[in-house]
């Protein structure tokens, strides 16, 4: 390491890069975003209502919305939570409210423009360069919110959201608060992702 970056070789040589930061990772995704029924103007209210319920969410559980690194995925969201955020509130306090909000706002909203959401949760290290971010906590973070067994488990549920979280998060994480009920999440494969995950659906 040297001046706070850490070296790496390359075919270009020696190359420097600043050091890994560690985050909790959270992929949503928009079950159905692109239904031939949704106009456009149907996915316009559909991802102003995902923006309106995450940042609700995460007021409510006290997670500073502005300090976490925020990307737009078109059908979703991309959220790098810091360190320092317990990582209990995130398995208890924002799933529920996730939860809640999405029933209420499904309540007052046509099929065409409701909303059914998948949350993948995961946890590592996150590489910053001026293009964006990369690590391999990041790939696994997406392979958690593609998996075939985690869709197919939303789509036959009566509710509106679907967790899925790494075998490490669950393990270092859910497992240890009852609150977090722990019970209600079961083990899925996941391709290329070694222990696999834990999916849970609300409602």
């Amino acid at each position: 390491m040297l001046d706070g970056l850490v070296q790496s070789h390359s075919g270009r040589g020696m190359e420097q890069y600043p050091p890994a930061v560690h985050h909790t990772i959270v992929v949503t995704d928009i079950e159905n975003f692109t239904d031939p029924d949704r106009t456009n103007l149907d996915q316009l209210a559909i991802r102003r209502g995902l923006y309106e319920i995450i940042e609700r969410a995460f007021a409510a559980t006290r997670v500073d919305w502005t300090a976490c690194k925020i990307e737009d995925r078109g059908d979703g969201v991309f959220v790098l939570i810091p360190a320092d955020v317990p990582k209990a509130l995130l398995a208890t306090n924002m799933l529920s409210q996730l939860a809640r909000l999405l029933r209420s706002y499904n309540a007052h909203r046509l099929t065409r423009t409701g909303i059914r959401l998948r949350v993948a949760m995961h946890a590592g290290k996150v590489h910053y360069d001026p293009h964006g971010v990369t690590g391999c906590a990041i790939n696994h973070a997406f392979r958690l919110i593609e998996t075939r067994a985690f869709k197919s488990a939303l789509r036959a549920s009566t509710g509106s959201l679907g967790a899925i979280v790494s075998a490490w998060f669950y393990e270092e994480v859910i497992r240890h608060y009852p609150v977090a009920e722990p019970g209600s999440y079961r083990r899925v494969r996941v391709r290329a992702v070694n222990g696999g995950g834990w999916i849970r659906l609300f409602g």
